[in-house]
Order: structure tokens, then sequence, then C-alpha cells
């Protein structure tokens, strides 16, 4: 079972800045119940740091409902739930047409589709969870973990991406 660990004190929090330069991702820092009740510190497979579960007050992850947005193959909004309104503050008609990259900038840096499947990179990303920046109409920034899905409807190609922040 996966957790998360509120560091609280400066040799915790020194060993999570450590930790979070060394995997490359911003909080939050990632922690795993052992058999042993210590909570252990994940980078990739690795055990960075381990610590007695009483030391630090953990908490479960909180979970809001996804954003879907459907996308075309060359990363054109085609639609967007009210959900996705919400968390990105636009209205759908603001997004219809606009690049993704307006909502995730490091997604100018990625084709979607390559040799007629997902790039291999992104959903490699989206299986790690890795937190990409999100631009919101206000310019605010957050973290979203984003999935990626390849539709085939009737001969029609799009992409229906899953937003969770």
């Amino acid at each position: 079972m996966l957790i998360q660990a509120a560091v609280t004190n400066e040799k915790m929090t020194a060993i999570a800045q450590v930790a979070e330069n060394s995997i490359g991702l911003p909080d939050p820092i990632v922690w795993s119940a052992s058999q042993n009740g210590n909570l252990m510190l994940l980078k990739e497979s690795s055990i960075l740091k381990s610590v007695p579960v009483h030391s630090y007050q953990a908490r479960p992850a909180a979970r809001q409902k996804a954003a879907e947005l459907t996308l075309d193959e060359s990363g054109m909004i085609l639609d967007c739930c009210a959900t996705g309104e919400g968390l990105f503050e636009y209205k759908r008609i603001e997004l219809l047409k606009q690049h993704i990259s307006k909502l995730f900038p490091k997604l100018s840096e990625f084709s979607l589709i390559t040799d007629g499947r997902i790039n291999s990179q992104l959903g490699f990303l989206s299986r790690c969870n890795y937190p990409f920046l999100t631009r919101s109409a206000n310019q605010k920034s957050f973290y979203s973990e984003l999935n990626f899905v390849h539709l085939n409807h009737d001969g029609i190609k799009t992409l229906r991406l899953l937003v969770q922040s």
C-alpha cells in the first residue's frame, strides 16, 4: 500500500530534498509501508531511507475525479468535460481547437503519436505517474498526472486524456 508521509523534521526534509533532486520530480515524495512497520522512501525500485511509521504522520493521497479531454492525433483539443472546465478554469468552448500544450507546456516537446501508437516516452511517463506542469486560464501552475488512451471508433482515431491533479 503506497502512502505519502508528511516530512516534519529538518533531517528528513533534507533527505526528502536529496531524493526529490535525484529522482527529478516535484512533491509529493512517495513512501511505501514495509512489513516491519517502517516507511521507505522509494526511488524507482531502490530504497533510499527507512524510518518507523509512528515517527511521521502518514496520510492517504487525496484524489479528485479525473478530468477528461478528447484530442485529435495532432494534439488539438476536440472536447473537454465539466471537471476539466473547473480544473483548468477555461470554458469548454475556449479550449476547443487549442493545442494540448496550452494546458501542459511539456507536451509541446513530444509527438503524441509515433508509428500509429501513443509515443512510447509519453506512455512510460504516464505509467510512472510523472507529474506534468499544468497551467490554468489564470496562469496558475500545478502538477497533474496524465493517462493517454488511443481510440479508434469507426475509423476515426482520437486520444482520450485523463488528467488527475
